[in-house]
């Protein structure tokens, strides 16, 4: 009867008791078979993955199965990765944005100039149109103007400062500064009491060191006039006859010394003495 019951209660304590981990029913087995004290009995995870629950502290990274800290590890990777990526496309935009403004700035440079040089071309227009007319019945001394009106039609596009540089450049001196051959032949056939080296310095910086005063000396001629006190006056004329070679101020211009006496009329680059 008790083999009876025990094959009878077999399949039953297999499929119920066993996994519901009741070890006092196959106790008469013996107490050899009792798990120890803190033992794992294979239910539930095993100790060393459990966490304390209410000391308010986080597991240790050995608590965590491994597979968590792959997954952690990844996330910090791509977090990582992420946050490059970000600060390389700000770099990029920042990039754009700032030759955005330097061609944006530049544009307006270059706008700026013509404006200028548009203004600066109409303005002589209309004064020597009215130079001209004075010129007809009176001697009239303009330095700057006759500086003005050649540049303007020697370089119609580009501004005031930047036609003389480089006309200054082509015509009048040589890379160190000195006069080119046909300036200093000029400056001989003047025949005037002065230093080529002074008026090559003078001829460095002339269109910013002409005033725009106008004079109306005495003179019997009529006409436009040039001139004045050495070294200026003579680099003046060195300056307008080689506008006249250009066929830049197509009329001839009395050149006269610091007190107003012609020395002798400039006409197509030329010095032609009386």
């Amino acid at each position: 009867m008790k083999a009876c019951c025990t094959l009878v209660l077999t399949p039953y304590l297999a499929r119920y008791a066993l996994p519901l981990g009741f070890n006092n029913m196959i106790a008469s087995r013996g107490t050899q078979h009792r798990p120890a004290a803190g033992a794992w009995h294979g239910f539930g995870p095993p100790p060393s993955f459990q966490v304390r629950k209410n000391s308010g502290e986080r597991g240790s990274p050995s608590c965590i199965p491994r597979h968590g800290l792959l997954q952690r590890a990844l996330m910090v990777l791509n977090r990582t990765q992420l946050d490059a990526d970000v600060a390389a496309v700000m770099e990029y935009i920042s990039e754009k944005d700032l030759e955005r403004v330097v061609l944006e700035k530049d544009l307006e440079r270059k706008i700026l100039e013509k404006d200028i040089a548009y203004l600066e071309k109409e303005l002589t227009r209309v004064q020597h149109e009215k130079l001209q007319a004075q010129a007809a019945h009176s001697a009239v001394l303009c330095n700057r103007h006759l500086l003005e009106v050649g540049l303007q039609k020697n370089s119609p596009k580009k501004s005031l400062s930047r036609a003389y540089l480089d006309f200054c450049r082509t015509e009048l001196l040589d890379a160190d500064g000195s006069l080119k051959g046909t300036a200093k032949q000029l400056l001989q056939d003047l025949a005037v009491d002065t230093k080529p080296a002074d008026v090559a310095k003078e001829l460095k910086d002339l269109i910013h060191e002409l005033s725009k005063e106008i004079h109306y000396p005495q003179l019997k001629e009529t006409g436009f006039v040039c001139g004045g006190r050495p070294p200026l006056g003579p680099a003046v004329a060195v300056a307008v006859c080689h506008l006249q070679s250009a066929g830049s101020l197509p009329f001839n211009v009395t050149f006269v010394d610091g007190d107003f006496r012609k020395l002798s009329v400039l006409s197509q680059g030329r010095v032609i003495k009386d």
